[in-house]
């Protein structure tokens, strides 16, 4: 017996999600672009120093994505996802409070 899935009705679950998933990384790069001064005056480096911590933090952003997707694959979409906004959101959160 198979099961019949209606197509008709739209997802928009994974339309919020991927917009989220989107923000959230954008919103990530814009934070650490606005405190690169800060980081350059707390740390007693030049610029170039600090855009070198930007481009290797973008580098592992894009090696970590492949394991992501298979964790992904491993746990299933919407755990890996949504292990993955709750990582975020508390260190973020950490980071306001300590």
């Amino acid at each position: 017996m198979t099961k019949v899935v209606d197509s008709s009705k739209p997802i928009y679950s994974i339309y919020i999600t991927c917009c989220l998933g989107l923000f959230l990384s954008t919103l990530d790069t814009g934070i650490i672009n606005l405190a690169l001064n800060t980081f350059s005056i707390d740390f007693g480096v030049s610029l170039e120093y600090i855009g070198l911590s930007v481009t290797l933090y973008l580098l592992f952003l894009i090696i970590f994505l492949v394991p992501g997707g298979w964790l992904g694959d491993f746990w299933g979409a919407k755990n890996s996802v949504n292990s993955r906004f709750r990582a975020f959101w508390s260190n973020l959160i950490d980071s306001w409070f300590f």
